[in-house]
């Protein structure tokens, strides 16, 4: 399994942008000092809890709250700040169509957490019922996770203010996508796909130049787990996403990027407003002229295909002429209890 944080971190480490917060959380921001994971049997309710906090910002339909004691007001103020002004223009730049008919788009719901420390955000998600076997992965390489509205962040995981802005409009896509009753709708390479591609917009508006450097190194991942012998799929569900052996953000990504190269944004924002009303057969049928199947099918084929075609598709789709460069890092998790 390809650590993603750990490209991130060797990819950032050239770009000489500072840390998003400089802070070294004290040894006292663990608010709990049993820091062992324990078994919690996952039931189909369950859902993320409310944290007990002292320090709680409200912004338009959204909360930004400190998840220990090693969360300050300048972090809480910082987040409110990537929010407003950058993930949230980039989803509604890309969700304009959209936005006639969901109002979420404009003003969406969510509540952010923010975690200073390893321990504290390791706690947080025993307590919460996250299965055992994922924890550890979860606090050294993912950037957070999201339930519906809830988005738990761990502020190590990010090296610069655009990795962070990236991940804030990937999540709230996730919640606005969650709250208009389109996100159970969309197979998961679509909900992915789509935040990636609004996260991207976010990344690319404070570092073109990062974002690039970024794509290089996970395109060459892709491209070394298929020329070992590996196989991509669409198939993969949001468990499956901790645990890959390639990056499936990154595949799932290319997929939504073919539909954006055929049709635009348009075409996604017709999709999701046909989605209102139809399941994803007929919509996707009438936004893109040919069944999701197909579709699904001639991706894979390709991708599947000739070993030369990874390269040449990502080097022709990923270049400067493009206007943002769309594959992900650090993923963040998705609960589906």
């Amino acid at each position: 399994m390809m650590k993603f944080k750990k490209m991130i971190t060797a990819a950032a480490a050239a770009l000489v942008i500072a840390p998003v917060f400089a802070f070294t959380p004290p040894a006292s921001a663990n608010t709990d000092s049993h820091t062992e994971a324990h078994h919690h049997s996952l039931q189909r309710d369950k859902s993320l809890p409310d944290i007990s906090t002292s320090l709680s910002v409200r912004t338009g339909n959204g909360t930004i709250e400190a998840g220990d004691r090693g969360i300050t007001s300048s972090h809480v103020d910082h987040t409110e700040a990537f929010i407003n002004r950058v993930a949230l223009p980039a989803i509604k730049k890309n969700f304009a169509q959209l936005a006639h008919s969901v109002p979420q788009v404009n003003n969406p719901s969510y509540k952010v957490i923010l975690f200073s420390h390893k321990n504290t955000y390791r706690n947080a998600l025993v307590n919460a019922g996250v299965p055992t076997s994922d924890i550890n992965n979860l606090v050294e390489n993912t950037g957070g996770i999201t339930d519906g509205t809830k988005i738990w962040i761990p502020l190590y995981a990010f090296n610069n203010r655009a990795e962070y802005a990236h991940y804030l409009a990937h999540e709230i896509t996730h919640t606005v996508l969650h709250q208009a009753g389109l996100e159970a709708k969309l197979p998961v390479w679509l909900q992915e796909g789509i935040s990636v591609y609004n996260g991207f917009t976010a990344h690319a508006e404070l570092d073109p130049e990062g974002a690039r450097e970024l794509v290089v190194k996970l395109k060459e991942s892709l491209r070394a787990h298929k020329l070992s012998g590996g196989v991509f799929s669409l198939q993969a569900g949001q468990e499956e996403l901790l645990n890959a052996e390639y990056n499936v953000e990154a595949l799932y990504s290319m997929a939504v990027n073919k539909l954006i190269k055929h049709r635009g944004v348009e075409g996604i924002n017709k999709l999701l407003i046909n989605l209102q009303s139809h399941g994803i057969v007929t919509s996707f049928q009438s936004a893109y002229g040919h069944s999701i199947y197909d579709f699904e099918s001639s991706f894979l084929n390709r991708v599947n295909g000739s070993k030369d075609y990874l390269e040449q598709d990502l080097v022709n789709y990923y270049d400067d002429t493009q206007e943002v460069d769309l594959i992900i890092f650090n993923p963040g998790w998705r609960v589906s209890w």
